[in-house]
């Protein structure tokens, strides 16, 4: 898909053809949020958001997968492909790539290419929309109000607007971290839910599966 629902399926109809031919079945990774596989007008739609990381402060070219705008584009791209390639009664099974440097259900590690974007081992969550989210997850925990979260984690937030995602070594204490790190795993798995639950909308009878590598 190189433009806006211009999508040329040739190199991949003559694969499918051929395992066809043969009484061969296909597994297609479907791969829908890295750089390298993520098509340039997704990337520069000024609606998408990508990572950045805590450390530096800086974005990747991944997009976030807080980015609700991506989360369009996932579900139209799936109905593209099973309604292409369902007809053709020659897919096994769907290997769906959500995130990551290759599709991995994780956060950015390697990157792909040397100099390709900002890519590193740490905290991909200092994007807008991600620190929205952990303000909204802390205060969901302290119904109290702030007053119990910094008793919980011996902090002075005057309020909760105040509070953003921290590194290892920014967590004001051990409380804070371990629930800061259940709420940045929980969102990759509350991601990882969303891309299942639409590949097995529009793939209703099909095995699905999830990339879930890396480090």
């Amino acid at each position: 898909e190189k433009s806006p629902g211009v999508l040329d399926w040739s190199a991949y109809d003559r694969e499918a053809l051929k395992f066809k031919e043969h009484g061969l079945k296909w597994v297609p990774f479907v791969i829908m949020g890295p750089w390298y596989a993520t098509p340039d007008f997704v990337r520069q739609d000024p609606a998408i958001t990508m990572y950045r990381c805590l450390e530096h402060g800086r974005d990747s070219k991944i997009p976030s997968l807080w980015s609700p705008r991506m989360r369009d584009y996932i579900r139209d791209y799936l109905k593209r492909f099973a309604a292409h390639y369902g007809p053709m009664d020659v897919i096994e099974s769907v290997n769906i790539g959500i995130t990551g440097d290759y599709g991995e259900a994780i956060y950015s590690v390697i990157g792909n290419w040397p100099g390709a974007y900002h890519s590193h081992a740490g905290y991909w969550c200092g994007d807008p929309l991600a620190e929205a989210d952990f303000c909204r997850h802390v205060e969901s925990l302290y119904p109290g109000g702030v007053e119990a979260l910094n008793q919980a984690w011996h902090t002075k937030y005057a309020s909760f607007s105040e509070i953003k995602p921290f590194s290892p070594a920014k967590a004001p204490s051990e409380r804070a971290w371990q629930e800061f790190l259940a709420w940045y795993r929980g969102a990759m798995t509350s991601f990882a839910e969303f891309c299942i639950a639409t590949t097995r909308a529009t793939f209703p009878k099909t095995d699905i599966y999830l990339c879930t590598g890396g480090d």
